[in-house]
């Protein structure tokens, strides 16, 4: 993971206004340095990614540090925040901060807490993991076959393993800047199809039964969203389309749907997007959900990875621009 050091940080203490030419990038905001009085802000780059440091998130928060965490989250879309050891109250009211908890579906959830996700992998390392448990090592944004989808997830690392099981994070607002305007002119047009089952249609089948398909299907039914959306409050646009829920673009044509999507996933795919977050037990990531996909790496063999989440309600569908 990658910090700028003391004399970058100092060139721009007083800016607002960072330039970057990589490709072609346009113009990236970042909250000027001197907004932050509560917390210590450590962005990985210049498109996504911070670590907060000097605070401790598992007491009642001051709502100028809330406000603090809230300008951070927009600016720099991923927190980090390490050695917070939340007991599930304090994930609660942590999260509630930033917004209404959401309810889990058909995610196991905590039994005295059912806001709270658990999430847990080889709690047993001999039984076979579910390949629908492990969708979310496809690029994602959570929960995009909604009409609502959550505006962001809060997640608490309780036992992950010593090597491995990154979470990738991808900032789709500077991947949306860096399309040639020609091709945003073409984007910010377009309609996707988001399916729950588009992914793991396969894998229902085989592991619950046709009959389970066909049930899910019927109780979650594709929803329409705009490829380009609009972040709320800085009207910044961002690319809103993922390889495990989008099935089709509207629009097009399937054979012209699928050549696009294609040329998208591997133009999200750009490193210069992106932050790699490696886990450490009570390790604390919050993410925006409308301008940021993600993903998991299951590099950790059969050793024992456990989380908890809570994930926040949708103010409103996803905007076009």
């Amino acid at each position: 993971m990658l910090y700028f050091n003391n004399k970058q940080l100092n060139a721009v203490h007083n800016v607002s206004r960072l330039v970057c030419h990589c490709g072609q990038q346009k113009a990236i905001v970042w909250a000027s340095m001197n907004e932050y009085k509560c917390i210590d802000v450590k962005p990985f780059g210049a498109n996504i990614g911070a670590e907060i440091k000097g605070i401790d998130i598992t007491s009642p928060l001051e709502k100028e540090t809330v406000r603090e965490i809230k300008a951070a989250w927009q600016t720099h879309l991923v927190l980090l925040f390490r050695e917070q050891n939340l007991e599930p109250k304090q994930h609660m009211s942590f999260a509630q901060n930033f917004g209404e908890p959401q309810t889990a579906g058909f995610v196991p959830t905590l039994k005295e807490f059912p806001f709270i996700r658990h999430q847990e992998l080889n709690k047993n390392p001999e039984e076979k993991i579910s390949k629908i448990g492990g969708a979310n090592l496809i690029w994602h944004h959570d929960d995009s076959f909604w009409e609502m989808p959550s505006k962001g997830s809060i997640l608490h690392a309780l036992d992950v393993p010593h090597v491995g099981g990154d979470t990738l994070f991808v900032s789709m607002i500077a991947a949306y800047n860096a399309l040639s305007e020609e091709m945003q002119s073409i984007v910010d047009n377009l309609t996707c199809y988001h399916d729950l089952t588009f992914y793991i249609q396969d894998t229902i089948i085989e592991e619950m039964g046709i009959q389970a398909l066909e049930r899910i299907k019927k109780e979650n039914p594709p929803v329409e969203h705009p490829l380009v959306v609009v972040q709320p409050k800085t009207g910044k646009k961002a690319l809103y389309v993922d390889e495990m829920h989008v099935s089709q673009i509207k629009e097009m044509h399937p054979d012209e749907s699928k050549c696009l999507l294609e040329f998208l996933y591997q133009h999200t795919s750009k490193p210069e997007f992106q932050c790699r977050i490696r886990w450490s037990n009570n390790a604390v990531i919050m993410w925006d959900n409308l301008c940021v996909k993600h993903r998991g790496v299951h590099d950790f063999g059969t050793a024992h990875r456990e989380m908890q989440r809570v994930a926040l309600v949708g103010e409103h569908r996803p905007k076009a621009p």
